[in-house]
């Protein structure tokens, strides 16, 4: 995580080979991109944030992806507590 000079947060995502197969890693990738979709409103604004991908995410349901990312996000300072 770091802050970005623009007031808009960015994020970014990545799978390494240890993940699996390319159409694995990608799959992994989308659902971080879907779960992303649904945290960024919550998010605060001006920073750079990056997800790495680990095995299981690439066998995880969405609500295990939210979960999951909600909890780093919170974990960082980037959240508010839960409602």
């Amino acid at each position: 995580m770091a802050t970005s000079p623009a007031a808009q947060t960015r994020v970014g995502f990545v799978a390494g080979r240890r993940v699996g197969s390319a159409v694995t890693r990608n799959r992994a990738k989308r659902l971080m991109r879907e779960a992303a979709r649904d945290l960024l409103p919550e998010v605060a604004p001006g920073k750079d944030i990056v997800f790495v991908a680990h095995r299981a995410m690439a066998r995880a349901r969405k609500p295990e992806a939210l979960d999951a990312m909600e909890g780093l996000l919170r974990r960082a300072g980037l959240m508010g507590e839960r409602r």
